[in-house]
């Protein structure tokens, strides 16, 4: 169960969902499940359609509990829509619009490393903004749709990571999250078999743009598929053209010293327990996306 932090009216939660049989009736809103067991008065019960069960057979007994239920069965009491996991999405866009405190949303997305970029991330945030994060590789449409409902009212950075498996996928994700800020940790090869090849699986990553209304987009300096993204900067361990670069100065067993380098300058060396390119190049992205929404330059080192 996901209690919302602020409460909202059924019908603002469901608002971007087309031809949804609303109750005349408005009850406001108190949590969101996806489990009928959880389901009590007060909560919006969505019924999920999962590879081992549907949960449209659970919706008589979301209802007895005294939710109210989203399902695509008819059911009387019952609000009909065509994709359930959808209205699930449709409904956290609308929760995340009006978050209060939000300073920034940060989207995180790529072939890989989302996952450690953002706990980077979170981690240099931490001591500066209340931050709220995708927890563990929650990255689908629900995962998305659980990070946002569960958003405290006093978040000021929102890290959402998204993730994808066939072409289209990105964009809704990026619609609801409604990002400030982007970064694309890498263009690989997972999911070829589905897009085709690098090119349409960096296009497929382009497409955290869909949900923006400007700002930057932080992408690998040594990517040449993404350089037509509109607000982009780079990041990099090695390139010396990067707008932010990590740049190596010893590497030990399990520990790298390194320095900082953007056009303002450079830090003072600082030591993090990281070795290898890759772990080293999610660390340059989250240090790059920090100082974009205000991290000074000089805390770094020390929260680094």
């Amino acid at each position: 169960k996901i209690t919302l932090d602020t409460p909202m009216k059924l019908s603002r939660l469901l608002s971007e969902v087309p031809k949804a049989n609303l109750p005349e009736e408005d009850p406001t809103i108190f949590a969101v499940v996806t489990d009928s067991r959880e389901a009590g008065p007060g909560d919006l019960f969505f019924a999920l359609c999962g590879s081992r069960e549907n949960g449209a057979d659970y919706v008589g007994e979301a209802l007895a509990k005294g939710a109210l239920a989203v399902t695509n069965r008819t059911f009387p009491g019952a609000v009909l829509v065509s994709d359930p996991e959808s209205a699930l999405l449709a409904a956290a866009k609308q929760y995340r619009t009006p978050l209060p405190s939000c300073r920034a949303a940060i989207a995180v997305t790529g072939s890989a490393g989302k996952s450690t970029t953002k706990e980077f991330l979170s981690s240099l945030l931490a001591d500066t903004f209340v931050v709220h994060a995708t927890k563990g590789n929650e990255n689908n449409r629900i995962g998305v749709s659980y990070t946002l409902l569960s958003a405290p009212a006093a978040t000021q950075i929102l890290i959402c990571e998204l993730g994808m498996n066939a072409r289209g996928e990105i964009a809704p994700l990026s619609e609801a999250v409604r990002p400030d800020l982007a970064v694309i940790t890498s263009v690989g090869c997972a999911h070829i078999g589905n897009l085709g090849s690098r090119t349409l699986i960096a296009k497929e990553k382009a497409d955290v743009t869909a949900g923006m209304r400007g700002g930057t987009v932080l992408v690998p300096a040594e990517e040449p598929l993404l350089d037509g993204i509109s607000g982009r900067k780079t990041f990099s361990v090695s390139a010396q053209n990067a707008d932010y670069r990590l740049e190596k100065i010893e590497e030990q067993p399990g520990k790298t010293t390194l320095r900082l380098r953007t056009e303002n300058g450079e830090s003072r060396p600082f030591t993090v327990r990281l070795f290898g390119d890759a772990n080293l190049s999610c660390l340059a992205a989250a240090v790059a996306a920090a100082l974009e929404v205000g991290v000074p330059e000089d805390k770094i080192p020390d929260l680094a």
